[in-house]
């Protein structure tokens, strides 16, 4: 599934902008601003490598923070295999067309498709459960995906120790339903602090925001990103795209810390659904809007 089936769902030109300025959302938070998780892995990407700083953490909160370095583009997919399936058969399955073999191997806990650059950080706080997960490079550089070139790493999780550390404390919450967004972003929320991200639905989502220029009406960014599905296509969206998070299943809790400028925001769901002949959600009604003054 490179870039976890989003050769379907990404496709969309409007969505494929949007991959091309991902980090512009995300902080690139120091160790003293986040709050205490129970364990905290070190993900580092370069060349076609994913190195961790332990092979295995205890179940529980866990904070994952990812650097990369050098010239290449590198993404991030974090996905707990299923009891009895391999990182081999995980691996083969991502790397067939569309990568839809993929999916009942899988549940998808997050990542970004690309990463910020060198000297920035991308931080995630969720709950792990025992078991084998994937840290998988998804992105391009050449013919073929990082992972196709050994950018994979396996982490074993296994049972909780201690008592569980508390959650952030979130500034607001951004939950996914089929097909539809709850946002929760109080007044005083002024674009910087811990946001908690939630999949109450029974599909996979994924939140790519669309910052909007001045001028553009929510109305005129719906229309244009529903555009899309009849071959309308622009040079550019009507704004900057930001990729919050990618694929995520049903049951995901996930906390990022965002630092998002003052403007007028649309939240679209480019995954696509599966039981609708791969219609993207954006279509079944997932668009949300919201304003940070």
């Amino acid at each position: 599934m490179r870039r976890q089936a989003s050769r379907i769902t990404l496709g969309l030109s409007f969505a494929a902008a949007a991959l091309a300025s991902l980090a512009a959302g995300l902080a690139t938070t120091s160790a003293h601003a986040t709050p205490q998780a129970q364990s905290t892995l070190s993900v580092r990407m370069h060349d076609y490598a994913v190195d961790l700083s332990s092979r295995s953490v205890p179940a529980g909160l866990t904070r994952i923070r990812v650097t990369t370095s050098g010239s290449a583009r590198h993404g991030l997919l974090l996905a707990r295999l299923h009891d009895g399936v391999t990182v081999s058969r995980f691996k083969h399955a991502l790397d067939t067309k569309d990568g839809l073999a993929a999916l009942p191997l899988a549940s998808f806990d997050g990542g970004v498709d690309t990463l910020p650059g060198p000297g920035q950080a991308w931080q995630m706080i969720t709950a792990l459960r025992p078991g084998t997960y994937v840290l998988v490079d998804g992105e391009e550089n050449g013919p073929r995906p990082n992972f196709d070139r050994g950018a994979i790493a396996a982490l074993h999780v296994t049972t909780p120790i201690g008592t569980s550390a508390a959650a952030p404390k979130a500034a607001g919450s951004i939950g996914m339903v089929d097909f539809a967004f709850r946002i929760h972003l109080p007044a005083s929320f002024h674009g910087h602090g811990w946001v908690r991200f939630a999949n109450r639905g029974h599909d996979i989502h994924r939140i790519i925001l669309l910052r909007l220029d001045p001028g553009v009406s929510f109305a005129s960014a719906y229309a244009a990103i529903h555009g899309h599905k009849d071959g309308n296509k622009q040079e550019r969206p009507p704004g900057q795209p930001i990729e919050l998070i990618s694929a995520v299943s049903p049951g995901f809790v996930g906390y990022l810390k965002l630092s998002l400028p003052p403007g007028r925001y649309v939240a679209a769901c480019f995954e696509a659904d599966q039981s609708t002949h791969l219609v993207p959600h954006t279509e079944l009604g997932m668009i949300g809007h919201f304003t940070i003054a």
